[in-house]
């Protein structure tokens, strides 16, 4: 996966852009990755569908080699900077595909501009964090900002990540999340910044059904 830097108003953006064979005219194909993981997650989908669509997967705001910029962090500003790239690279209409807050990402674009979304493809995808009445009160409770700092100078990064995949198998179930996006999420715990995490978790807490 070879990236590029697209620049949008207040970030760049890493961006795999991988084109399709001549005289394709299948629709480009957009892939945003879930929470706390990046682009290269979507690694063996684009050895698999090389040539056959244009690919492109980017870095969600904050995560990997994008930066987290000046503007809030939310569900909705991710929709916006990624109609921002498909602007850049000339993308009239696209198939979006989006796991977890990607999938998140990708309705929020689909509500906006529903005439460039050519398919939506969606994993592990909710319109919000929880809509249980009860659990939606105390999860409000929750501010990730005191939350997960605390957690990282108890535990390091690396092993509260691992605690928070225990505790969504108990509650979601143990297939929730695969091997392959396992290890790209404790990866990213070691590698984003904290400020970064706690303004991802902020933005899927806050997140509310379309």
């Amino acid at each position: 996966m070879t990236s590029e830097t697209v620049d949008l108003d207040d970030i760049s953006v890493a961006v795999c852009d991988s084109p399709a064979h001549p005289g394709c005219r299948n629709v480009p194909l957009m892939l945003l990755h879930g929470a706390v993981q990046t682009r290269t997650i979507w690694q063996d989908q684009f050895e698999a569908l090389a040539g056959t669509r244009r690919l492109v997967a980017v870095d969600l705001r904050g995560h990997g080699e994008t930066m987290l910029g000046s503007r809030r962090m939310s569900v909705e500003q991710m929709a916006a900077d990624a109609l921002a790239i498909l602007d850049a690279l000339q993308i009239r209409q696209a198939a979006i595909c989006g796991v977890s807050l990607g999938g998140m990402v990708a309705l929020e674009l689909a509500e906006r501009t529903p005439d460039r979304i050519a398919s939506l493809i969606l994993a592990n995808t909710p319109t919000s964090l929880t809509s249980t009445r009860w659990l939606r009160s105390l999860v409000d409770r929750v501010d990730p900002q005191d939350l997960l700092p605390f957690a990282f100078r108890l535990f390091g990064r690396k092993r509260a990540a691992r605690l928070g995949l225990a505790l969504a198998s108990r509650l979601v179930g143990p297939h929730w999340v695969g091997t392959t996006a396992r290890r790209h999420f404790i990866d990213g715990f070691a590698r984003m910044s904290p400020k970064a995490i706690v303004a991802t978790y902020r933005a899927i807490v806050e997140a509310r059904p379309v």
